[in-house]
């Protein structure tokens, strides 16, 4: 088994690299966070891990399950922190363990947040970039939530 196959020999999502969403912005797997070497050379130097056991040079850590609720709230210091690296013209990388759920709801809520769209418009923004992405229902609840919030 390859690094870039799961247990069943299935082919990873970001196999290959990261996927840009946004300027600057990047969704990717904990596969390209931990390629620490590649991600600076291609210019990704600040990560937001939505998983554990990564410690890149600068980075902004979520502690989140795939079942956990209230994220609302971490959406905030999350979003500051992607503001300051894309408004310095900077990089960054959010991943969670595969980029499809976890990290990938962070992202649409970026999007609908910054881009002023409705949860359906963010999801098929994000989707038609990264085909990998499927929130679980958990987070797709709190999306729902969140865009009342922004209303």
């Amino acid at each position: 088994m390859s690094k870039t196959e799961n247990a069943i020999g299935e082919d990873l999502p970001y196999k290959d690299e990261p996927i840009q969403i946004l300027p600057n912005l990047y969704l990717g797997s904990e596969l390209n966070a931990a390629n620490l070497h590649g991600a600076m050379l291609s210019g990704v130097p600040l990560v937001v891990p939505a998983t554990s056991d990564f410690k890149p040079l600068k980075y902004k850590k979520i502690f989140w399950t795939h079942n956990q609720e209230n994220l609302i709230a971490d959406f905030i210091p999350a979003f500051a922190f992607i503001d300051e690296a894309r408004s310095a013209g900077r990089n960054i990388l959010v991943h969670c363990q595969c980029g499809v759920s976890r990290s990938a709801s962070l992202i649409i809520s970026y999007v609908m947040k910054v881009n002023r769209m409705t949860l359906n418009q963010a999801y098929e923004f994000v989707k038609d970039r990264s085909p990998y992405i499927s929130p679980n229902m958990s987070l797709v609840y709190q999306l729902v939530e969140f865009e009342k919030t922004l209303k």
